[in-house]
């Protein structure tokens, strides 16, 4: 209920205790009007506790909606808190694969590095011409006229269809 009903309610209460008050104030017989007054004021009474009862559980669902409030707001709130505890551990997950990534990198940088200083060591890494004129693998950088070369494996070599420079491998 509105303010304004409240306030036509209460102008309607107020008219039915006038109205039980001209009807007392009327009768004529002392004992008739002392009779019509416990009627009436238990009337009266009857009114004033329905009025009670009404506001009463006026307040009472102002409470629960007030508490469903509440409610939602914590549960929107917990709501909110559980996405961004998501968010970081994704976005932690997202950190730890990068340095997984780039960790991999360096360990394969380093093992290709190392790969290389065992192979060129056991005599696997060859060169090929960067021009790719030639169709020979060299055991060095520099053999003949080739000025620039670049290092494979001489196994890749062989699969590429290089065959060993005459020079180098005698």
């Amino acid at each position: 209920m509105n303010l304004k009903d409240n306030y036509i309610k209460s102008i309607d209460d107020n008219k039915k205790v006038d109205e039980i008050n001209n009807k007392i104030a009327s009768l004529q017989d002392t004992e008739y009007r002392n009779y019509a007054k416990r009627i009436f004021s238990t009337k009266l009474t009857n009114l004033r506790y329905n009025k009670k009862l009404e506001e009463d559980k006026q307040r009472e669902e102002k409470k629960k909606q007030e508490e469903q409030k509440k409610l939602e707001e914590q549960q929107k709130i917990a709501e909110q808190k559980r996405q961004e505890e998501m968010q970081k551990e994704q976005e932690a997950k997202k950190q730890k694969e990068e340095q997984a990534k780039q960790a991999s990198v360096q360990t394969s940088t380093n093992s290709n590095s190392n790969n290389t200083n065992t192979e060129d060591r056991k005599g696997r890494t060859v060169y090929v011409a960067s021009s790719c004129n030639g169709d020979c693998y060299h055991s060095r950088p520099q053999c003949g006229r080739m000025k620039n070369s670049y290092a494979i494996s001489k196994s890749r070599a062989e699969t590429s269809g290089y065959r060993p420079c005459k020079k180098c491998y005698r």
